[in-house]
């Protein structure tokens, strides 16, 4: 299927990572090396600039995050210096950066507004803090330099906390859930849960602090018992968020929710994580499902550029349009 499915910059394949280590910090759960060769586009400092939900270029904590790890993963094989200085670069840029975030607690900020979850800029993400860990723990494995292992103890402050309160956790009747988007409703998006919880894990098995050890377990066994929702029959679902039609994932985006959970079950062997990933495979090797799958995805698009349409003729604000995503409200037919 993989002839079938464009690729990009920011949507290169990302298979299980080949330097996973059980007990220790090892090289990265997922493979980033393709994020580590040169970046054609428009760029600032040496960092490519995304246009995030078309808000204009910008410079995005997790275009850093997933460079450094990239480079990291190809160091550990190649062990160039100018690899080395590209992860120090990363790595300072981080601790520059995280700082306060208006109505949260201190993170690395992203300026983009996210329709569909009814989310306003700025925010902070659990996905991003998660990886902005991942990255400095190896930073200061490498270097030894005590602000990188400083920043990544106050990035993971937010995990202690709910979002209603700024913090990045959903606290459900499943356990804690890692929350890439702060969305009401959660939108429990997968594969910013297990980034997440990969930045938790790194920093408990880096530092063997028991506490943050048993936030990663937790965040591991809350993900076992919800995986099943994310299945629709026939695909993976991108996330939760409760629209009147199922987001299901891209093809990019499925294929990453495979490595992921073969990644994870490495780490946290409960037998659902390999059981899904097993199931989820077969799906992306069946055409029919691919088919079904990408139609299913362009409708759900079609429907997001309709109601933002709407929510804009109607003069409702992103920040109070949850109900309408959600389906709880409706909103007056378009007209041509």
């Amino acid at each position: 299927m993989h002839l079938a499915m464009p690729r990009d910059y920011w949507h290169v394949l990302e298979p299980m990572g080949k330097h996973i280590e059980r007990d220790s910090l090892g090289g990265y759960h997922i493979d980033m090396r393709e994020k580590a060769r040169p970046y054609k586009g428009p760029s600032k400092d040496g960092f490519p600039l995304r246009n995030q939900n078309n808000e204009g270029l910008q410079l995005l904590p997790v275009t850093i995050t997933q460079m450094a790890l990239g480079h990291y993963d190809c160091w550990l094989e190649d062990q160039d210096p100018e690899r080395k200085e590209t992860i120090r670069r990363c790595a300072d840029w981080l601790v520059q950066q995280h700082g306060p975030c208006p109505n949260k607690m201190n993170g690395w900020s992203y300026q983009f507004d996210h329709g569909r979850l009814s989310i306003k800029a700025p925010f902070i993400s659990a996905m991003g803090q998660g990886q902005g860990i991942s990255v400095l723990v190896r930073a200061h494995k490498i270097f030894g330099d005590d602000r990188y292992l400083e920043t990544a103890k106050v990035a993971l402050e937010p995990f202690y906390y709910p979002v209603d309160q700024g913090g990045v956790t959903a606290y459900t009747s499943d356990g804690v859930a890692f929350e890439e988007y702060p969305s009401n409703p959660f939108s429990h998006i997968l594969n910013g849960f297990i980034f997440a919880l990969w930045g938790v894990h790194d920093y408990g098995i880096y530092t063997q602090d028991e506490k943050t050890l048993e936030l990663a377990k937790a965040g591991a066994e809350t993900l076992a018992k919800m995986l099943p929702r994310y299945d629709v029959g026939y695909w993976s679902r991108y996330g939760l968020f409760p629209h009147p039609s199922p987001n299901v994932a891209s093809p990019f985006y499925h294929e990453l929710h495979i490595a992921q959970l073969r990644a994870l079950y490495v780490l946290y062997p409960h037998e659902v994580f390999q059981q899904y990933a097993d199931r989820w495979e077969r799906q992306f090797g069946s055409w029919p499902n691919f088919v079904r799958a990408v139609y299913g995805k362009v409708r759900f698009k079609r429907w997001v550029k309709s109601t933002k349409k709407r929510l804009a003729a109607a003069g409702i604000e992103t920040d109070a349009a949850a109900d309408y995503w959600s389906g709880k409200a409706t909103l007056p037919t378009e007209t041509t």
